[in-house]
């Protein structure tokens, strides 16, 4: 679950606390409350939220909008609050490790295995690697893409050797999905392609957990 991070009036940054669990989403009443505080290696750079509801005795962590579970960086630049960070919209992110893997070797500032790693996650939430056709027309949907254009990209994508041509055309898939739809689809994507569960994020002003899609 994603929720914002502020800081209050103490210049500490707080948490606005899900009014609802992620067993709550069916419309059952909650109980939650701040449970514990998990410090981070990685990942977002500051103590993540856990907190636990009583009514479905299920503990769970809060990630700052951007983030995923055990993620050890964003997915998408937002801040803490859930604004988009204009001035860094794929350096600070997973997808950093395209632009590493397009550009010359020389100049690569990540180790190769984790650009390969990471690669690999950017490549599976556009479709392109390891996904069937109706999974990957799925999640062509959500990212608004045209299905024929992301089969085609697909299929480019297998026989690719090099990191530095699968870097490219990641970044070119990057660059067809809309903006703002980067956003909420990619996290989507994650789920449909087996990265993680159902992505939420509570929204401070309704009532209930406000599904990314």
């Amino acid at each position: 679950m994603q929720a914002a991070y502020e800081i209050g009036p103490d210049g500490k940054l707080g948490l606005s606390v899900p009014g609802r669990c992620p067993l709550g989403e069916d419309g059952s009443s909650c109980v939650v409350r701040p449970h514990d505080r998990r410090p981070r290696k990685c990942g977002p750079e500051h103590p993540l939220v856990v907190c636990r509801c009583r009514a479905h005795g299920v503990s769970f962590t809060v990630y700052p909008p951007g983030h995923v579970p055990y993620g050890r960086i964003a997915i998408v630049a937002e801040d803490s609050e859930g604004r988009v960070v204009q001035r860094d919209s794929v350096g600070s992110t997973l997808f950093a490790a395209a632009v590493e893997a397009s550009a010359s070797p020389d100049s690569r500032s990540l180790q190769r295995r984790t650009i390969q790693r990471r690669l690999g996650w950017c490549a599976a939430l556009l479709g392109l690697a390891g996904s069937a056709e109706p999974v990957l027309d799925r999640i062509a949907d959500v990212l608004w893409l045209p299905r024929l254009v992301a089969r085609e990209s697909a299929r480019a994508f297998v026989p690719l050797q090099r990191l530095r041509d699968r870097g490219s055309l990641v970044l070119k898939m990057l660059a067809c999905v809309p903006p703002a739809r980067r956003r909420t689809g990619l996290f989507v994507a994650g789920e449909i392609a087996g990265l993680w569960g159902r992505p939420s994020r509570w929204d401070p002003g309704g009532r209930t957990l406000r599904p990314l899609v």
